[in-house]
C-alpha cells in the first residue's frame, strides 16, 4: 500500500497540484481540478442535481426522479407534461415541455459543461465564469458561444428564438450570419430557418420567460441576475408567441 508521502511523490512528479489538509489527508490535482478547492462548488455538490420536477422527465431515456443524477454527458429531456430545473457545477437550466437538451463534458470531465445541443424544445440556462474557453449552445439554426453569461432559447417551426437575458453571445447562423449581442436586460433574436437572400438573424419581442425565472436559475448556484431591484417588465408570452 502507498503510504501518503508516497503518494505525494507521485502527484508531484507528474506536476499536480498537492494540498495536506490540517489532518494530515491529501487531496491531489484530480480533484483540486474538479473543485474541491471551491467551497461553493463543493456545497452544490451536496445538494441533488434536480432542484424541480414535475411531468414527464427522462434523464438518458430512463424516467427521472428528484434524486437522479445529472452531469455532462447526459441526455435531459420532458414529455408534454414535463419540466425541470437542475444545476451541474456552477450552471444552472430549466427545461419546458416537449424538449431535449444533450450535453457534452469539458475536458475537466462531468463536472464542467463544454457544449449543449438543443434538439427541440425551450431552455432557460445561466452559466457561471470559465478560466478559460466558452460553451457553446447548438440549435437547429444557430450555434451559440457563451461565457458567464444567462440566455433562454426555443425552438419553432420557423426557426430558433433566443434571448441574451444578460452577459455577452456571439451567434451564428446555419447560413454563417454573425452577431454579437451585449445585454443587460434581455436582447432578443428570431434566427429564421429558410432566411432566402435575407439576413437570417432578426430581432425580437422578449418570449415566454421572465426575469424571476432567471433570476430563480442564478439563485440555484448562488449568484443573482444583474436587474434585481428592477420591476419584472417582461411578463410571458402565450406558448408559440
Amino acid at each position: 500500500m502507498k503510504t501518503p508521502s508516497r503518494i505525494a511523490d507521485i502527484l508531484i512528479a507528474q506536476r499536480a497540484p498537492v494540498v495536506i489538509t490540517r489532518r494530515g489527508f491529501i487531496i491531489g490535482g484530480a480533484a483540486l481540478a474538479g473543485g474541491l478547492a471551491s467551497p461553493q462548488l463543493w456545497a452544490q455538490r451536496t445538494q441533488p442535481a434536480v432542484r424541480s420536477l414535475r411531468g414527464l422527465v427522462r434523464v438518458n431515456g430512463e424516467r427521472a426522479t428528484s434524486s437522479a443524477p445529472i452531469g455532462a454527458g447526459d441526455t435531459v429531456s420532458t414529455g408534454p407534461d414535463g419540466h425541470i430545473s437542475f444545476v451541474v457545477g456552477g450552471d444552472a437550466f430549466f427545461l419546458r415541455e416537449n424538449s431535449e437538451l444533450k450535453m457534452e463534458a469539458a475536458s475537466a470531465g462531468r463536472e464542467l459543461i463544454g457544449a449543449l445541443r438543443m434538439v427541440t424544445g425551450a431552455l432557460g440556462a445561466v452559466f457561471g465564469k470559465r478560466r478559460s474557453g466558452r460553451v457553446t449552445l447548438a440549435t437547429p439554426t444557430v450555434t451559440a458561444g457563451i461565457r458567464g453569461t444567462g440566455c433562454y432559447t426555443e425552438v419553432r417551426d420557423e426557426g430558433v428564438y433566443f434571448c441574451t437575458c444578460f452577459g455577452a453571445i456571439e451567434l451564428t447562423s446555419g447560413n454563417g450570419q454573425q452577431e454579437l449581442v451585449v445585454a443587460s436586460h434581455h436582447d432578443a433574436r428570431m434566427v429564421m430557418r429558410d432566411a432566402g437572400t435575407g439576413s437570417s438573424i432578426i430581432p425580437s419581442s422578449v418570449g415566454r420567460h421572465t426575469d424571476t425565472e432567471m433570476d430563480g436559475l442564478e439563485k440555484l448556484v448562488g449568484r443573482r441576475a444583474p436587474w434585481i431591484g428592477t420591476p419584472d417588465e417582461h411578463k410571458p408570452y402565450p406558448p408559440g408567441a
